[in-house]
């Protein structure tokens, strides 16, 4: 039997525009069969926004628009609440839909603060609610494959990740949220999740490892006139593995994306495509029984990963398989995962000189 989960949306921008053509395109695109997707209700500023927002995704007929968000959250033919709201208001409006009792797929950053994540976390226990953070790399089939690899020992003993991610905000105004410190703008909050997402994937998770928490050794940042970093840079260190990772973020000057994992037999790369929705790697395996490493060729082989749309609708299915076998977290992305990424954020921001308004970290 196929369960259809039924959405509602809040926070009508980019993001949720893209995930509500993910969740109504078919699953057979992406091979699956056991789950689907309904956008029943979307919530914004006007009633007008709304329901042009769902002609525009191509929602039914039926499908509701609410000037407020509440009217999602108090909709009884919505099951799940997507939330694509500013990273300053994730937590608020986790936190109403869950007191609604809807269960909650949040966009990442999930919070402002790792307190906020505790408590959101506490509260979907106390009422019996499924809650993830929107990582939705994490369940992209060509994430998994290299996980396995790494893991497998394909480039040796991990000693180092380097993960960067730029992309160049240019003719906006200070007023819009990248550059707003008082809606979590900057590029930590809004860009280093993604580099996050393959450190906790390539070592974090590394069985070796056995769940260390990595130590953010240093960070530093460039600022702009609004008080948001433009540019960031941060070393990680995991000392289960002792390996280091590298991770970068700019919304400046963008940057061709890129992935370098190195280990003691090679490296394996993502390169020239976003780490958000990667579409090939590399493998680069040295000739070990070369003892002069500055003549040592590479065997490389690309592997390519074509992605059916967008990609975002995977981790839907994820949310959509817990919800109906009454599953309130994802292994793949736990509520543990979700509140060490803003433990680790938190500690960059702090390292950097980046200070948010207390008032959107507040619990």
């Amino acid at each position: 039997m196929v369960f259809t989960l039924n959405f509602g949306i809040v926070g009508l921008g980019g993001i949720s525009e893209t995930f509500a053509r993910d969740i109504l395109s078919n699953p057979a695109d992406r091979g699956v069969k056991d789950v689907q997707h309904k956008l029943v209700a979307a919530g914004s500023s006007s009633e007008k926004k709304a329901a042009d927002f769902l002609s525009r995704v191509g929602a039914s007929s039926d499908a509701k628009a609410y000037a407020s968000y509440q009217g999602v959250y108090d909709d009884p033919n919505v099951t799940a609440v997507y939330i694509g709201t500013p990273h300053s208001h994730h937590y608020h409006n986790a936190r109403d839909s869950l007191l609604a009792g809807k269960h909650v797929l949040v966009e990442k950053p999930a919070v402002i603060a790792a307190d906020q994540m505790r408590a959101l976390a506490k509260l979907a226990k106390e009422k019996n609610l499924t809650l993830m953070e929107a990582k939705w790399t994490r369940f992209f089939p060509m994430l998994k494959e290299i996980e396995e690899k790494i893991h497998n020992g394909v480039i040796g003993d991990v000693k180092q990740v380097h993960a960067d991610f730029g992309q160049t905000f240019t003719g906006l105004s200070g007023d819009h949220r990248i550059f707003n410190i008082n809606l979590g703008g900057g590029s930590i909050m809004d860009l280093m999740p993604y580099p996050l997402i393959w450190v906790f994937t390539v070592l974090f998770y590394h069985p070796q490892n056995k769940l260390t928490k990595p130590a953010v050794r240093g960070a530093t940042c460039i600022k702009n006139e609004f008080g948001v970093d433009e540019m960031t840079t941060a070393l990680l260190k995991f000392p289960g593995l002792d390996a280091d990772a590298v991770i970068s973020s700019n919304i400046n000057v963008g940057s061709v994306s890129t992935l370098v994992i190195r280990g003691t037999k090679g490296e394996l790369i993502v390169h020239d495509l976003p780490l958000s929705r990667p579409l090939s790697y590399e493998v680069r395996l040295r000739d070990v029984n070369n003892p002069s490493p500055d003549d040592q060729e590479r065997k490389v082989t690309r592997f390519d990963h074509p992605i059916p749309h967008h990609g975002m609708h995977w981790e839907a299915d994820e949310i959509a398989r817990l919800i109906s076998a009454g599953e309130l977290q994802s292994k793949r992305v736990p509520w543990d995962d979700s509140i060490l990424s803003a433990e680790l954020l938190d500690d960059i921001r702090a390292q950097a000189g980046i200070n948010f308004p207390a008032s959107i970290e507040k619990v």
